[in-house]
């Protein structure tokens, strides 16, 4: 495990490439490290920090983490050296469903690895089919059945789904044929509270939808006029309501709603210029909470994409001469302020604050307005009240977590309607015993996404 802190001295030459921030937006720069492709703002170490995590070309996965005033790199491990061993995708998730995040990455030589911190170490293990290429994976709960899986496609091979068993991983085929995915996401896309695998297909010109009919998974091709490159999942309008959104080799991005049983296309970024756009996110970085999509262009501009209500509207966050490749929206500094983060090929990742920014934990992809999960009184020492908000139906899951990760109890696993809830948590594990004074975290896990309280439990 390699640490390494930020090196300023070598970022001039860098910095020069960059345009001229937007007047609204603060732009800073984390590295440099490698080339880098897939970024993601989350919980990998499962001990209530956010970091920033990327993968590589050159095969490895980063961590970034902000500790005082400044940025430090931790390498997760790498891919083994090969024909090619490009780590093309991200994700961080609870792929075993035992209540622990993961960092997932699909690798060309067909590998996907999953990086676990295990006793203050990264350890590296692998799942896939060597021999293909995969470009893109998701973790979430495609059959509906609340059980994790890990679902991964790529260049001309078969979508695949593989679940943990306890001791090894089992795999099946969700296409029937060869596909060329992309990062693919698994969500509620038609708004019937139905977990699928959306997946962008490059070479057919498809958005590919994969529902589970209890035997096998039904597949829908929905046309697109360009290649797409990625799909994600989420409430784009600020109305409850899912949609897919889909980003495409030649420029647009398409939106794709579930309307009367078929599905609508609109483009939401048609005008020039039509660069390939490689990075789609969604995020809440200004201090009206509002959700936006937020897109960046290969070698291009950065741009922020709002619905007015009637039409979408973009504006660019900044224009980088540099080689950008995606783009992530999170709390990565692990403070309470929200910011876009920014890959590039050149071995940097750029930060952009809101001059006026959302303050809070934000709505991640897929995960509708609305939601909310608050534990009172904090810090408490015989009973609490954990009260969450739900804006539509679905499934879900209420747990209490030790700093380690570990499930010390489950208060709520069942399907809700849509309303404000609040249960009694009394401080005790799943065996009755009394937790131990100390930090604990509260999880929701609503829509395939997570929110984390974290509280105090005092005798």
């Amino acid at each position: 495990m390699e640490k390494r802190p930020m090196f300023n001295g070598l970022l001039l030459a860098f910095i020069v490439l960059a345009g001229i921030c937007h007047a609204d937006w603060t732009e800073e720069t984390i590295g440099p490290y490698s080339r880098y492709y897939e970024v993601k703002i989350g919980d990998g170490r499962n001990d209530g920090i956010h970091r920033v995590y990327c993968c590589c070309y050159n095969g490895h996965v980063v961590e970034w983490s902000y500790e005082g005033n400044d940025w430090t790199m931790v390498d997760c491990g790498s891919a083994p050296p090969g024909a090619d061993y490009r780590l093309i995708s991200l994700w961080i998730g609870n792929g075993r469903g035992d209540g622990l995040n993961r960092v997932y990455s699909a690798c060309a030589n067909g590998h996907i690895y999953e990086f676990s911190y295990d006793n203050g170490n990264w350890v590296m293990t692998s799942l896939g089919a060597p021999g293909v290429f995969y470009a893109g994976q998701g973790v979430g709960q495609p059959r509906n059945d609340s059980i994790n899986r890990v679902c991964a496609g790529g260049w001309n091979t078969p979508v695949r789904e593989y679940t943990w068993n306890g001791s090894d991983w089992d795999a099946l085929n969700i296409s029937a044929g060869n596909r060329y995915i992309w990062p693919l996401d698994i969500a509620q896309g038609r708004n019937d509270g139905v977990f699928r695998i959306y997946a962008p297909d490059w070479y057919q010109y498809y958005l590919r939808e994969y529902s589970w009919n209890g035997i096998s998974y039904d597949e829908v091709n929905v046309a697109a006029p360009q290649p797409l490159v990625k799909a994600v999942v989420g409430p784009g309008r600020n109305d409850a309501m899912n949609r897919v959104y889909a980003a495409g080799k030649f420029g647009h991005i398409h939106e794709f709603s579930y309307e009367a049983s078929v599905w609508q296309r609109i483009d939401i970024h048609p005008a020039a210029p039509l660069r390939s756009r490689y990075g789609l996110c969604f995020g809440q970085t200004r201090s009206d909470g509002a959700i936006r999509l937020y897109s960046v262009a290969q070698g291009g501009d950065i741009r922020e994409h709002s619905w007015d209500g009637a039409q979408w509207v973009d504006s660019i966050i900044d224009a980088i001469s540099g080689a950008t490749v995606d783009i992530a929206v999170g709390r990565g500094r692990n403070d309470d302020t929200v910011r876009v983060y920014v890959t590039s090929a050149g071995g940097l990742i750029y930060e952009f604050t809101n001059s006026s920014p959302y303050v809070g934990v934000e709505s991640v992809t897929g995960e509708p307005p609305g939601i909310s999960l608050a534990v009172h009184p904090n810090p408490f020492k015989t009973l609490s009240l954990v009260t969450y908000t739900l804006p539509r139906s679905g499934r879900i899951v209420v747990s209490i977590h030790s700093t380690l990760g570990v499930e010390v109890c489950r208060l709520v696993d069942d399907f809700h309607p849509a309303g404000i809830y609040t249960i009694n948590y009394d401080g005790l594990d799943e065996n009755g015993i009394r937790l131990p004074d100390g930090i604990y975290f509260c999880k929701l896990v609503f829509d395939g996404m997570e929110s984390v309280e974290k509280f105090i439990c005092l005798k």
